[in-house]
């Protein structure tokens, strides 16, 4: 993975990290489907769906907790290597989609789970 963001830190985070968390731990250690995951071809371009032809607009880019912080050019891909750097996921293969939960991650999970039961969202939810 080519990484050119220093790592967000998990109290930045909103709903694009905590989904991916979530999404990470429902595909149960298997390979993410690609398609479903926000790239910037100019970042990552072995990492784009070939079912999908729209080029990446800014607009896209990960929006933090608060209002106006949006990192401008990071992706679905930055947010895991920042759920990396936080030790919450070990990245095996981005090609592959190979990403599996640490211990500490799918302690995080559980934890993220219930906010998502009593509140509704992700954005909200701290560790």
């Amino acid at each position: 993975m080519t990484v050119t963001f220093a790592a967000v830190v998990p109290s930045r985070w909103s709903y694009a990290h905590w989904s991916l968390l979530a999404y990470a731990a429902a595909c149960l250690d298997g390979p993410l489907d690609r398609g479903r995951l926000r790239c910037n071809e100019t970042r990552h371009p072995l990492l784009v769906d070939a079912r999908y032809t729209t080029r990446w607009k800014d607009l896209w880019s990960t929006s933090m907790k608060n209002p106006g912080d949006k990192i401008v050019g990071h992706d679905d891909w930055d947010c895991f290597h920042d759920l990396e750097a936080a030790g919450l996921v070990d990245i095996t293969s981005t090609i592959d989609g190979l990403i599996q939960l640490t211990t500490k991650g799918r302690a995080v999970m559980l934890k993220l789970r219930e906010h998502k039961v009593l509140t509704g969202t992700y954005a909200t939810f701290e560790m």
